[in-house]
């Protein structure tokens, strides 16, 4: 009994040896990447932010002279309801019309403005996927470099070393291989609304 307990304890101890060998117990060597710092401190992202402001700002500048029209319609139509009951109204067909149309008109403002931020934000995901597309060749680049296994976005880490922290790397790479990109508006196609 004594010895079959040997020849186990032995044997364990070989396939400990094997799993636990050196090159098992090898780890593999991670790099860690701040997406967001190179997106917001690169040239691209910079341009990339100049360029959806004024996108914005044209966007905005839509949407206020339609809400400036409608607010002038409203004016007019509350100026025809003054002084007039509920049950007047219902023989006034000209007054009911009015109503009709300016509630339609704010419906479509509305809409219109929903179709507006829809815009802003695919143009934004147009830009930045780009921008992300480079950055992730460029990672690339660096990790087979420097002999990595496994990149992390910095946001995902709990703890690193700063030695393994390739943010500086990858944003001067960036800066230099992809300046600016042009963003253009993205536009949505409209629904009719009756």
């Amino acid at each position: 009994m004594k010895i079959s307990k040997i020849y186990a304890i032995a044997f364990s101890l070989i396939i400990a040896s094997f799993v636990f060998s050196p090159s098992a117990l090898a780890q593999s060597k991670t790099l860690v990447v701040d997406y967001n710092k190179v997106v917001n401190d690169s040239k691209v992202g910079k341009s990339i932010a100049r360029q959806l402001k004024s996108i914005a700002a044209t966007m905005q500048s839509e949407v206020k002279s339609q809400v400036r029209s409608l607010e002038n319609e409203g004016k007019s139509v509350q100026a025809s309801t003054k002084g007039l009951k509920l049950s007047d109204l219902k023989s006034r067909p000209d007054i009911q019309e009015k109503i009709k149309k300016f509630e339609l008109k704010k419906q479509k403002t509305s809409i219109e403005m929903q179709y507006k931020d829809a815009e802003m934000k695919k143009t934004q995901a147009v830009a930045l996927n780009k921008v992300f597309k480079k950055m992730n060749t460029i990672v690339a680049a660096i990790a087979r470099e420097r002999g990595a296994d496994v990149v992390i976005d910095k946001s995902s880490s709990l703890y690193y070393t700063p030695s393994i922290d390739i943010t500086a790397t990858v944003l001067s790479r960036l800066d230099s291989q992809m300046p600016s990109i042009t963003v253009t508006r993205e536009r949505l196609p409209r629904k009719a609304i009756k």
